[in-house]
């Protein structure tokens, strides 16, 4: 009889220990409740001063929910990233048959578009479109993709006529050229960014897509190329910057075009990359008014039109708050010289970029900083011109697969060019 029992004991700790096992073996990381929230998508985009407009259109965007390894929504195409933002990883992508939006393997569309076509454009300085919302499981979500369509709407473009391409800008002379982006149509740009959703949770996200990081004109053929540099901000961990910018004059003139953006600096950092952070851009709108969406956060705010003196100030974000900051710029009357040059990479396809961020020292809130005073995103083969107030500035240049390039010591004088030409072996 005792033989029975231990037995039967046995039996019943195996029979748990393998409902438990069952239990537990999905592998999914979803809330252990249960529960659903729902997830919303915006789109904005940081404003650019050299075309009228850029036109994408988006298909569908689907999330990935978590499992205990993501090796599942790795599809082996490591090598197509594209045009990466310091803090998102962007890569474009095949499209397989388990990211149908099927839930069962992981995906879901959150958003359907439709082959919306959007002018990014027109969603700078706090203008937002919403791409959609929908309700999902509970749980960790580790991915986003987004899906451009081949095909326009059929809403007029602001020549007031059909949209040409998909996908394509406009120039200051209202030409169009379309964006060629570099792994094809069947694809998706795949943003690895992390989230959770609670149950019962109203989560809402910005997809902030950096226009002027990614259009990049092609160095030998002149193809205008669509590398998406795209932020995600939640906006529950969100606050904003916004103003008017105008010169220091009486009475002040509202300017327009002048450079705004909100920056870190760990000049520590060993990695000259990491060493400044531009977190946010715009720039100023025909009334001089500006808008960041800036995760909470302390920030140097950078504000440069050329002809004017920089204007930097320390200043600290909150969530839920929208801080007022008007800026007055003071005329320079030092006048400008340029700094110029060509980037040459051992590729040799036009199609690889390079990302220039042109740095000096400044005196912010009574802190010496190094702060970013311009950007350049240039393709191999291309050639570069800024035009910068005298004063000594530095380069850091990178790329994917590329090692970090810094050039210091670089001195600008008025009315003179400064050339540094820029390799990668």
């Amino acid at each position: 009889m005792q033989r029975i029992h231990i037995f039967l004991n046995v039996l019943m700790v195996f029979s748990m220990s393998v409902i438990l096992a069952c239990s537990g073996s999905s592998g999914s990381k979803t809330d252990s409740s249960g529960g659903t929230g729902t997830l919303s998508l915006n789109l904005v985009d940081a404003s650019i001063e050299t075309l009228k407009a850029v036109y994408v259109t988006i298909d569908t965007v689907k999330v990935h929910i978590a499992s205990t390894s993501d090796d599942d929504i790795d599809d082996g195409n490591e090598s197509n990233e594209l045009n990466a933002d310091v803090s998102l990883k962007t890569r474009h992508t095949k499209k397989t048959g388990s990211e149908n939006g099927d839930a069962s393997s992981g995906w879901q569309i959150v958003a359907s578009p439709s082959k919306k076509t959007y002018n990014l454009l027109e969603l700078v300085n706090g203008t937002m479109e919403k791409l959609g919302a929908t309700e999902l499981s509970a749980g960790h979500y580790s991915q986003i993709r987004l899906i451009l369509g081949d095909t326009p709407d059929s809403e007029k473009n602001i020549n007031d006529e059909n949209h040409p391409y998909a996908n394509y800008i406009v120039t200051e002379s209202l030409a169009y050229h379309e964006l060629k982006v570099p792994s094809g149509y069947q694809s998706g740009i795949k943003l690895v960014h992390g989230f959770d959703l609670e149950d019962g949770q109203n989560l809402e996200l910005v997809l902030d897509f950096d226009a002027s990081k990614s259009v990049v004109q092609a160095g030998k053929s002149g193809t205008y190329l669509l590398k998406p540099t795209i932020k995600i901000i939640n906006q529950e961990k969100s606050g904003a910057i916004q103003g008017t910018i105008s010169d220091s004059g009486d009475p002040p003139l509202s300017l327009e075009n002048v450079s705004v953006s909100a920056q870190t600096s760990d000049p520590a950092d060993l990695d000259a990359l990491n060493q400044v952070i531009v977190n946010g851009s715009t720039f100023s709108d025909a009334d001089g008014a500006f808008k960041l969406l800036l995760e909470s956060g302390s920030y140097t705010l950078v504000a440069y039109k050329n002809g004017y003196v920089i204007f930097c100030q320390n200043i600290t974000v909150e969530s839920g708050k929208t801080i007022q900051q008007d800026i007055a710029l003071t005329t320079d009357d030092a006048g400008s010289g340029t700094l110029s040059g060509t980037i040459t990479m051992a590729s040799g396809n036009d199609e690889d970029d390079v990302a220039l961020s042109i740095r000096q020292t400044a005196i912010c809130s009574e802190n010496s900083e190094m702060i970013e005073t311009a950007s350049v995103q240039i393709s191999n083969g291309g050639a570069f011109s800024v035009s910068l107030a005298p004063g000594t500035y530095e380069i850091v240049a990178s790329g994917d697969g590329l090692a970090t390039k810094t050039y210091p010591g670089l001195t600008i004088t008025a009315g003179t060019d400064a050339a540094q030409d820029i390799w990668f072996e």
